[in-house]
């Protein structure tokens, strides 16, 4: 990353500003596919190797797609809740070091700058009720993270890289604005006080650690999808029989959080697997693994996204007619599908064992 620091004298007075200068890329998924918590964690990781970014979305939405024996799957979701989860890939798989400090919102300036100057970017929580060009902006209360790339002392202002969340729109793109001092502190203070968000984090590389190898990751992926799957229930099988209950219950639940809602949580479970396929696939593909055994699971994960895209999208139209959810063909299809792309992924990993 490009840091540099601008000193400059105020009516003399001493002033410092600091850019860390992050490069923004494409941001390549909607919100649906990865949250605004992954976004500014995959771009910080990007800036310092590309293909960390694909590591850790890999092994994120592993964990968020497939049930895992080691892991508490109630941790590992959606809001600000699954830190732990994502302080473990970061700093245990990736090797990065992570700082998550719970702070008051009158110390909060100086814990940004004090990163920053260390050449560390910030990442701080707020609550886009607050923010003017947001659609919650005065609407709803609703969870966000801003990634700080710099301050200005003169100015009391500091860059903020956002990324945008809007669809429909062919290249999504990370923008860099400029927030005043006091909104800050408005954004983070409503987001502690109706959110229950006061976490500031950081991640950086030490730059005499020695960090793990693209083989080494990959092996290290591969054994976590073949050995630690649980053997029962997929999340996407959950969702129906919740369906299911709430019909035969007479029961339907009025959910206002839309993170919350079936409709919601059930597609996004499919693509977050989408997303997990594709960025696995992309380090196959970086780490020069082509053979005939990757080749038939690029065909295969398409399929596979296919089919529960299509399961979903039928058991929320039963849940709109009110209606229990018999799609027992589609499921043992799928599922057949499941069970060969795991066979597909062992192979995979044999081959991944051979590579010097």
């Amino acid at each position: 990353m490009d840091q540099s620091f601008l000193v400059i004298l105020n009516r003399g007075v001493l002033v410092m500003n600091y850019t860390i200068g992050l490069s923004t890329s494409n941001n390549l998924y909607t919100f649906d596919y990865t949250n605004c918590f992954e976004k500014p964690l995959g771009l910080i990781l990007s800036n310092e190797e590309e293909m960390f970014q694909s590591y850790f979305l890999t092994y994120l939405k592993m964990f968020q797609s497939y049930r895992f024996s080691s892991l508490d799957s109630h941790s590992i979701f959606y809001t600000v809740d699954f830190n732990d989860a994502l302080s473990y890939i970061i700093k245990e798989k990736l090797g990065f070091e992570v700082v998550i400090q719970d702070e008051e919102v009158e110390d909060v300036h100086r814990v940004i700058k004090q990163l920053l100057s260390e050449g560390h970017p910030v990442m701080v929580p707020g609550n886009l009720h607050e923010l003017n060009y947001s659609e919650h902006y005065q609407t709803n209360d609703w969870k966000h993270l801003f990634l700080i790339n710099g301050y200005n002392e003169v100015k009391q202002a500091y860059s903020v890289i956002d990324s945008n969340h809007k669809k429909n729109i062919t290249t999504l793109r990370y923008e860099e604005f400029t927030f005043s001092f006091p909104l800050i502190e408005q954004l983070y203070l409503s987001a502690k006080e109706k959110l229950n968000v006061s976490s500031i984090w950081s991640i950086y590389r030490l730059e005499d650690k020695d960090y793990p190898k693209d083989r080494d990751l990959l092996l290290d992926i591969l054994e976590w999808f073949i050995d630690r799957r649980y053997k029962g229930t997929y999340k996407e099988l959950e969702y129906i029989e919740r369906i299911n209950k709430q019909i035969i219950d007479g029961i339907i639940e009025e959910e206002l959080d839309i993170t919350k809602q079936i409709d919601f949580i059930f597609l996004r479970a499919v693509k977050y697997k989408d997303t997990f396929y594709t960025e696995f696939l992309k380090l196959l593909d970086n780490n020069l693994v082509d053979t005939e055994s990757v080749q038939k699971l690029h065909q295969l994960k398409k399929d596979l996204i296919n089919k529960w895209t299509d399961i979903a999208n039928k058991a929320l139209i039963r849940h709109y007619l009110k209606e229990t959810v018999t799609l027992d063909v589609e499921i043992q299809q799928v599922l057949k599908q499941e069970a060969e792309i795991l066979r597909i992924i062992c192979l995979i990993r044999d081959e991944v064992q051979t590579i010097k």
